[in-house]
């Protein structure tokens, strides 16, 4: 279980990454 919720951590993580820049371009 402590392995799959890192996981996802670092999937949401990520996706945060991606998104911050594009909406840092929008404005």
């Amino acid at each position: 279980k402590f392995v799959g919720e890192y996981i996802a951590n670092l999937n949401l993580h990520k996706e945060v990454k991606v998104k911050v820049p594009f909406e840092v371009v929008a404005e």
